[in-house]
């Protein structure tokens, strides 16, 4: 059954990623994470190997085919590929050493941007929207900032507490009568 449906997430990313030009990984690692609690780590691999050539070379064949795409666009997109290939190689190497929240964090920041971007450019009507995004997403980076400086709210002592360590502290009577 597990099979079934990573056939069926994995037709239905296809189809989505070919419409619009992305890369599976935007949305196969989020719904292996959470749909299917692949550990992140784990999640990158797997996607990674989905996407070798035998993948995306019929989506590409297809844009040449309708001649959206020509021999000269294919020679800049292998170009990419080697480039791409060198980088997602050594980016590999580079996750073992960043800690599995912070890749998280990372790539959330990297799908706020990719949506936020997108929002923008989609319609006027969106910008406000966006900037609704971007506001929140202020936020969120600055409550993570705090939190990694170590700055964490403390609830204020209540009024019983404080009167109490004032007495304690004082050498004499207190300056009120109740």
């Amino acid at each position: 059954m597990k099979f079934l449906l990573l056939a069926v997430l994995g037709l239905v990313i296809g189809c989505i990623g070919g419409m619009v030009g992305i890369g599976g990984g935007v949305l196969l690692i989020p719904a292996l994470t959470e749909l299917f609690k692949v550990d992140p780590r784990k999640a990158a691999g797997m996607t990674l190997a989905a996407m070798v050539p035998p993948v995306t070379l019929p989506a590409a064949w297809r844009y040449y085919d309708l001649k959206i795409l020509s021999a000269a666009d294919l020679g800049l997109a292998a170009c990419i590929a080697v480039a791409f290939a060198l980088g997602a190689f050594l980016g590999a190497g580079l996750q073992a050493r960043i800690d599995v929240s912070l890749l998280r964090l990372l790539f959330g920041l990297l799908m706020l941007y990719v949506a936020v971007r997108l929002i923008i450019h989609s319609d006027n009507e969106a910008v406000n929207a966006a900037a609704g995004l971007v506001a929140t997403a202020t936020a969120w980076l600055g409550l993570l900032g705090l939190r990694s400086l170590g700055r964490r709210h403390s609830p204020p002592r209540s009024l019983g507490e404080q009167i109490r360590s004032a007495a304690e502290q004082s050498s004499g009577p207190p300056d009120y009568i109740i």
